[in-house]
């Protein structure tokens, strides 16, 4: 053993906190509610007393398998803190959907044994920890979400002692819900060498980048969305070389003071711009941050704060449900999951 690897020590899974987003409203996944009436009749409808969108059901709360899509990610996060003994769980939501949420996981958590009824009262109480998941609303992006995630943690710290030992966040999309304990596993073991980490696999088809006729004249226009589906002249670019090139994935995992400072500081950038105040809508928050170049956390914690993020292996398993065809595929995976053995035995 060389004496960087004797000098490693452990992650205390108290020191993590795991925050699962699902407070997307699937824009891509519009009027999905079809989905669910076809596949969902074990989701009873529970939410009487709440008032949804009629249009459609956010894709998380969506059945594959009989299961809400978050639950899978959900089950997993509760998996391995039981096993490690520890851990702070943060459920991101729509808001609105927070009793919903809750009315959910009590239901598919207790059908699988991990809540159980408590014998004095009516309250039911996790096996392992009863206050593990807290349910919190997300914000107009994901981008807002994590942000309203990390201001709850930093406002628990004056209050909570378990909250202070917080010194690492792994944050996780729900329409990602193939999720493994292997992987979390491998980043935690990544976390003792490096502060920042993203999952991802290699790329396998030819990758290029675009834009349109219209940005090679306008500078306003080469920062704007380029989409085959928009009736756009779209030409090559460039072509990237494959075999540098990663599909990244979540979960990502961040020092937490890092993230913290990183988010304070592009919300700050957004709060005192001239052109974008903080009561706007959706598209001027993604508008900053894709002049920026933000796509997802690691590149905000990359360039503001110009972090080195290590790469774990993910799995191509670990998909993300954006389209219709994603929650089809991932239906058949969740009824099939012997066929794909050898991913899923590692969460035993």
């Amino acid at each position: 053993m060389d004496k960087l690897a004797q000098n490693i020590i452990d992650i205390d899974i108290s020191s993590c906190v795991f925050i699962l987003l699902a407070a997307g409203k699937g824009t891509r996944f519009r009027n999905a509610k079809d989905v669910t009436s076809k596949n969902s009749n074990e989701a009873d409808k529970i939410e009487d007393e709440i008032k949804f969108d009629e249009n459609y059901l956010p894709k998380q709360f969506q059945c594959i398998s009989g299961k809400p899509i978050f639950i899978y990610p959900l089950m997993t996060f509760l998996k391995f803190c039981s096993k490690k003994g520890g851990g702070k769980i943060l459920l991101v939501v729509p808001e609105g959907y927070e009793k919903y949420a809750l009315q959910i996981i009590q239901k598919f958590l207790m059908q699988n044994n991990i809540i159980k009824k408590s014998q004095n009262s009516n309250n039911d109480i996790l096996i392992f920890d009863e206050n593990i998941i807290d349910i919190i609303t997300g914000g107009k992006s994901r981008t807002h979400s994590v942000y309203n995630a990390i201001k709850y943690i930093e406002d628990r710290k004056r209050e909570d002692i378990n909250f202070r030992k917080i010194k690492y966040a792994m944050i996780h999309d729900s329409a990602r819900p193939f999720l493994n304990t292997k992987i979390l596993s491998n980043i935690l073991d990544e976390l003792k060498l490096n502060n920042n980490i993203t999952t991802a696999i290699q790329s396998t088809d030819t990758i290029c980048m675009g834009e349109t006729c219209s940005s090679l004249f306008s500078k306003e226009n080469r920062y704007a969305n380029i989409s085959l589906d928009k009736k756009q002249n779209v030409i090559i670019k460039k072509y990237l070389d494959r075999d540098r090139c990663f599909q990244v994935q979540t979960p990502q995992a961040f020092d937490f003071e890092l993230l913290s400072k990183a988010y304070g500081k592009i919300f700050k950038k957004i709060k005192s711009s001239s052109k974008i105040k903080e009561n706007k809508n959706k598209k001027d928050l993604e508008k900053v941050l894709k002049l920026n170049n933000f796509t997802d956390d690691c590149s905000l914690v990359k360039n503001i704060c110009r972090g080195k993020i290590s790469i774990v292996k993910g799995d191509s398993l670990l998909f993300k449900i954006t389209y219709r065809s994603d929650f089809y595929l991932a239906d058949y995976i969740a009824k099939n999951q012997e066929i794909f053995s050898d991913y899923f035995k590692q969460d035993n």
